[in-house]
């Protein structure tokens, strides 16, 4: 059986302006790393970094692996002469998604720390790891003052066992929407697309505690994060622990409304409070292949129209591939959102964490999920 590339299972990231090999710090998350998509270039600095700075690419996961390979492409290599590692590139992983070590692994073909490096692919192996929560690519730039900053296309992560065990998105995305059927559908008058505004979106209860519905991604950039939406208001209707107003471009954060339309119960539409749903709630989101977890954060009404389902954060559409920007972006379909009922899939955490919290959740909540659905 051919080994698993378990790298779109974890959270993409870069490091960079850091002084030593094994550093955590300057962590940026960048979807791109691990999308499987190796048709893009991605700079991890792109105005230049320090002197013998140590740079990387690599994956998080939200619960342990067993990885037996690990390959990256490395990026084009800019006219400037940017794009290659100059000294010291090494597989690092961790057990912990923070803390770094050295793998020992080699790399095959030998990596030359020049311009060569442009678009090839190199791949680390050694003796089969377990129980890692991470893997990087690191090295330096600015050995010789050349090349100023990495370029990288892809990281790729493999398992001999598809990633210990767990459900892919991809099997569990099959199995909600097997489920999204007429007998399992919660409202009887339909929801509105939060993008287009046409009627004919379902909500449906393809488990027990667990509620899907597929529409748009229409983006919410409300909270304490300036944005230039001229729709941006300072507030959203849920806060993080510390009592501030989620930002929507740090919380990955999804929408629904905030009353019942014609004030009656039981709701004749998808209304959350009827269904255990509360502030900060846990939901997966798929589209395109890829999968995140994101919390409510935000609701619709008064003025607009609480039937609308479909709309998420900035952060949200930045980690599945969607167009971010609150005036021009979004999608009109295909984005299925999950969400998981119950006081147990109530995420704690600040503007600061609640991304890492949440995303930490995601293996969890695809396997609880695989189960509930009998995949």
């Amino acid at each position: 059986m051919a080994d698993t590339n378990i790298a779109p299972m974890g959270t993409g990231y870069t490091w960079s302006l850091n002084t030593i090999a094994t550093s955590n710090n300057n962590r940026v998350d960048n979807p791109r790393v691990n999308d499987n998509n190796v048709d893009h270039n991605v700079d991890i600095q792109p105005n230049g970094d320090n002197l013998r700075a140590w740079e990387a690419a690599g994956v998080v996961f939200p619960s342990t692996q067993t990885i037996s390979s690990v390959s990256f492409i490395n990026g084009v290599v800019t006219s400037e002469g940017d794009g290659y590692l100059e000294a010291n590139i090494s597989l690092q992983v961790s057990t912990d998604g923070a803390t770094w070590a050295p793998s020992g692994w080699s790399i095959s073909p030998p990596y030359p720390y020049a311009s060569q490096a442009s678009g090839k692919t190199y791949t680390f192996m050694g003796a089969t790891i377990s129980g890692i929560r991470g893997a990087r690519v690191t090295g330096q730039v600015r050995t010789k003052d050349g090349s100023y900053h990495w370029i990288v296309k892809q990281v790729e992560i493999f398992s001999s066992d598809g990633g210990s065990g767990n459900y892919t998105p991809a099997q569990v995305l099959a199995g909600v929407q097997a489920n999204m059927t007429s007998s399992s559908q919660v409202n009887s008058q339909p929801h509105l697309n939060s993008q287009t505004g046409q009627s004919g979106i379902n909500a449906y209860q393809v488990a027990d505690g667990f509620f899907a519905f597929t529409s748009s991604m229409a983006i919410d950039t409300d909270g304490s994060d300036p944005d230039p939406d001229p729709d941006h208001q300072d507030q959203t209707t849920f806060q993080d622990d510390n009592g501030d107003q989620l930002g929507a471009h740090h919380v990955p954060f999804y929408v629904l409304g905030d009353v019942c339309p014609d004030g009656q119960s039981p709701c004749q539409w998808f209304y959350y409070p009827e269904h255990n749903i509360a502030g900060l709630q846990f939901g997966l989101i798929f589209y395109n292949g890829q999968c995140i977890g994101a919390v409510f954060g935000d609701t619709v009404g008064s003025p607009d129209d609480p039937r609308k389902l479909g709309e998420a954060s900035v952060k949200s559409a930045q980690l599945v591939g969607i167009p971010s920007s609150g005036s021009s972006g979004g999608v009109d379909d295909g984005v299925t959102y999950v969400v998981l009922s119950g006081p147990e899939w109530v995420v704690s955490g600040t503007n600061s964490t609640l991304n890492d919290n949440t995303q930490a959740l995601v293996q969890k909540a695809l396997n609880t999920l695989g189960t509930a659905l009998g995949l």
